[in-house]
């Protein structure tokens, strides 16, 4: 079975091949619109992503709606958005694995577990229903959060409802009967009333329900009150039948939670599990936070927490609960980004230590002088390749900012130790950009800089394989040919990577794999990103800022 970041990549390359055909809608067989729903649905069905992730996709689908109607500029920004949205999943599916970010089962009791099939009113049928939303175990289940609530708590006496809106009343039932209109149609009609008047409530073809309105129950209702016929009626509406114990109330006269939900599945069903398995288990689910960091940033605790985020009593419910669980997602996250990060501090990598002469001689040529944020962002890559640990860092900055300068410094640095590097950029257009640059700047420095993109002449790919495998190439520049298995790099000590969220995952850890121990890797963006969502997404990186032009 494919998984998320495979069909990520399934995605990933039509957009690539759009931008080359100049957004004329003819990467994929029947246009984007369709491509693209197809594989999120397929994602949806298969790849069990987190609640995000799911938002996600269907954000991406929208995005791709009434695509080959748009002008071309307007497909340009569609097709921009959807590779940024791609790399959040992607960012996601690594740091959770596929799974939501703040279930840790490990840490679960063997009862919570439990395969969902086993609890009371599921079995294998609508355990396979349940699958499709990625629900396996109970502990699934209880993890499966609401998409939003409606308020059903206002009680009106009937006297005071209004034709046209959704109202709730609470009343007992008078009478109930069922008359059938034709072959294909029967109407349950059920009399509730309390002491202002009567209204009828109206179920259509589900006759069976009428056992579960004796005269004299309690019970309350919510619905769309209509006025067309000669007794005012609420078509179909939401019902709970009240024993005493007000508490238990999950379907009306609360807030109640709205799942996103698939086929032969309903919101009273699905409620009714995720009732049944919090009160199961929720209270069994371990804390993982000691006291002192719950008191300190006002966190409740894990069972109220889910408890709440289900069936609060009020909006203070809701949003705490909220909190509490956006916190552990950022914890989680952030705990992953930072044991990320401590494994790459213990790599062994090439320590770099030019002397910087190379780089005194492209400066002179300059015809302009470096900006200060410049010179800032230089030392601070000098001082990452200096050590034996391999550098990560991300350079951000805007179109102007000279970021290919300071990139030319960190090339330099490779080349002067007597290295190779690498500059892997997304499309052909940029590789020939970037390779005329560098050409031109670093030809004077007796500096060898290669091209190597998908549609060279078989000669030409023939000579430049032959300067990289045999270490003639100091430099190369290309797209993603670099990856290809055929490619093999003499003495590969640095990876830089332009506008990274154009490749997939794959793609950077194959060009880093071809590199002598692990090499030294500089990312470069134009997409700006405030530096707290910097240090939030790329916490294994360290991050870099050109702030001037």
């Amino acid at each position: 079975m494919e998984s998320l970041l495979d069909i990520v990549e399934k995605i990933r390359k039509p957009l690539a091949l759009e931008a080359k055909l100049g957004y004329t809608d003819r990467a994929a067989a029947g246009g984007l619109e369709r491509y693209i729903g197809i594989w999120v649905e397929k994602a949806k069905e298969n790849c069990c992503p987190a609640r995000s992730g799911r938002i996600a996709l269907e954000a991406l689908k929208d995005v791709f709606a009434g695509y080959r109607f748009q002008p071309k500029e307007e497909r340009e920004k569609r097709v921009g958005n959807a590779l940024k949205i791609l790399a959040g999943l992607e960012t996601e599916s690594l740091i959770s694995g596929d799974k939501v970010p703040i279930r840790h089962e490990e840490g679960w009791p063997e009862r919570i577990r439990k395969p969902v099939q086993y609890m009371k009113g599921v079995g294998p049928k609508r355990a396979e229903v349940l699958s499709r939303l990625g629900i396996e175990t109970i502990g699934d289940l209880v993890y499966y959060f609401p998409r939003c609530y409606e308020d059903r708590s206002n009680l009106k006496p009937v006297s005071r409802i209004q034709v046209g809106r959704t109202e709730t009343i609470k009343g007992k039932v008078l009478a109930s009967g069922v008359k059938k209109l034709r072959r294909r149609l029967e109407i349950l009609e059920v009399a509730v009333g309390d002491e202002t008047g009567t209204v009828y409530a109206v179920w259509f073809n589900r006759s069976y329900l009428k056992k579960s309105f004796p005269i004299g129950t309690t019970v309350i209702v919510t619905g769309k009150v209509d006025g067309r016929f000669r007794d005012i009626q609420i078509l179909n509406p939401a019902y709970e039948i009240l024993t005493g114990d007000e508490e238990d109330l999950i379907h009306t006269g609360r807030l109640v939670p709205i799942y996103p939900l698939t086929e032969k599945l309903t919101q009273r069903s699905l409620r009714s599990l995720i009732k049944n398995a919090l009160d199961e288990c929720a209270g069994q689910l371990p804390e993982f936070l000691p006291e002192g960091v719950r008191r300190r940033y006002s966190l409740i605790t894990i069972p109220r927490a889910l408890n709440h985020i289900h069936f609060p009593e009020g909006e203070q419910d809701k949003e705490t609960a909220r909190y509490r669980l956006v916190f552990d997602e950022f914890f989680f996250l952030q705990l992953g980004l930072a044991l990320s990060k401590e494994r790459k501090s213990r790599g062994r990598g090439i320590r770099h230590k030019a002397s910087g002469e190379l780089f005194k001689k492209f400066k002179a040529i300059l015809p302009f002088k470096l900006t200060a944020a410049q010179e800032k962002v230089i030392e601070e890559i000098r001082a990452d390749m200096e050590k034996e640990v391999p550098m990560n860092r991300l350079l951000q900055g805007d179109v102007g900012s000279g970021k290919t300068v300071v990139a030319v410094f960190a090339l330099l640095a490779a080349v002067e130790e007597g290295f190779q590097a690498a500059f892997m950029v997304p499309t052909e257009i940029l590789a020939e950009q970037h390779f005329l640059t560098l050409q031109k700047w670093l030809l004077p420095l007796r500096v060898k800089v290669t091209l190597l993109i998908g549609s060279l002449s078989p000669r030409m790919r023939r000579e430049a394989l032959r300067e990289i495998e045999s270490g003639e190439s100091d430099i190369v520049v290309g797209t993603h040919a670099l990856i290809q298995e055929k490619i093999k790099f003499s003495r590969l000590s640095l990876v830089i990577i332009d506008e990274q969220h154009r490749f997939g995952v794959k793609q950077r850890v194959a060009l880093k794999g071809k590199g002598m121990k692990t090499p030294d890797v500089l990312i470069m963006t134009a997409t700006p990103i405030p530096r707290t969502l910097a240090l939030t997404v790329y916490g294994d990186l360290d991050v870099s800022t050109l702030d001037e032009l």
